[in-house]
């Protein structure tokens, strides 16, 4: 495997490391960032985007599930969804915080584009969870297997 294929591999691992049901992408970059020849600012931006854009894609499906909401099951439930919708988008939102977490962090963004989380607070909360994450997993080998 030459060294494109390893940064696209690494990307594409993040990428879909970060929807709804995850392989795990540390092993990847940890591995990555322990042998020689891999540059680790790439590895790091590479791994950050990927997985960036995968919790981007949880938040749009979230979104388009909004026809769930009409269902007969929760159409008699408006107004528990809007008390739902307020309570998250005022103080849950940010356990978006955790988005790097393999096993809560996806759905958290699913829910979050359920509960019409604004785009670029999603953002900005999964930007500063998977920097200061990747940063520690790729420059510090924090090991994150035990979640």
């Amino acid at each position: 495997m030459d060294i494109f294929e390893s940064y696209s591999f690494l990307f594409f691992d993040s990428f879909f490391s970060a929807l709804i049901l995850p392989p795990r992408s540390e092993m990847v970059v940890h591995l990555m960032a322990i042998f020689s020849g891999y540059n680790l600012h790439l590895i790091f931006i590479l791994a950050f985007i990927g997985s960036c854009l995968g919790s981007c894609v949880d938040w749009w499906i979230g979104k388009y599930f909004q026809f769930v909401k009409k269902t007969e099951f929760l159409k008699n439930k408006e107004k528990e969804l809007l008390e739902a919708e307020r309570k998250w988008n005022k103080f849950l939102v940010y356990i978006l915080l955790l988005s790097w977490v393999s096993v809560i962090g996806n759905p958290f963004a699913v829910l979050a584009g359920f509960l019409k989380t604004d785009l670029k607070k999603f953002l900005i909360l999964v930007v500063i969870g998977k920097v200061c994450y990747y940063y520690a997993l790729v420059f510090y080998g924090f090991d994150a297997r035990f979640i």
